[in-house]
């Protein structure tokens, strides 16, 4: 309990990735193991202890290894969600960008209408002009 509490206070949620549940009969193995060892060869029992460190060290190796790995699985989902956000943001500026143009040409379109209009206008007007000039000149 206590090293799962470090496990925990360390920032990892889940402390059963770096702890082992023993159970009931694991403990009556182990304790049998110890009463077996306490009778058995000095240096017997200092290499099943350095065989023990060794298979603990290759454990926490291997269980930094995955947090290592997971922590770099989430880098990279960040880096594809932040790549994703930029590419939304570019289609939305060129898609901003698009219908400001569409605009502008549109009211370039409209201002050309409109030019044509006055000058159509003008025309009209000259023309009407003349033919008044002309009847004027005919009645006089």
């Amino acid at each position: 309990d206590t090293l799962a509490r470090f496990v925990n206070m360390a920032g990892f949620k889940d402390d059963s990735q770096f702890l082992m549940e023993i159970t009931e009969e694991q403990a009556q193995q182990l304790a049998q193991m110890q009463a077996q060892q306490g009778a058995s060869n000095p240096q017997v029992q200092a290499a099943e202890a350095l065989a023990q460190v060794e298979r603990e060290k290759a454990q926490l190796r291997a269980q930094t290894d995955m947090a290592k790995l997971d922590l770099q699985k989430q880098e990279l989902a960040l880096q594809t969600q932040k790549e994703q956000l930029e590419l939304q943001q570019k289609q939305i500026q060129f898609e901003k960008e698009m219908a400001l143009k569409e605009l502008e040409l549109m009211q370039k379109s409209q201002s050309d209408t409109d030019k044509n209009r006055v000058t159509q206008t003008k025309e009209l007007v000259n023309a009407l002009d003349k033919i008044n000039n002309i009847a004027n000149r005919g009645l006089q």
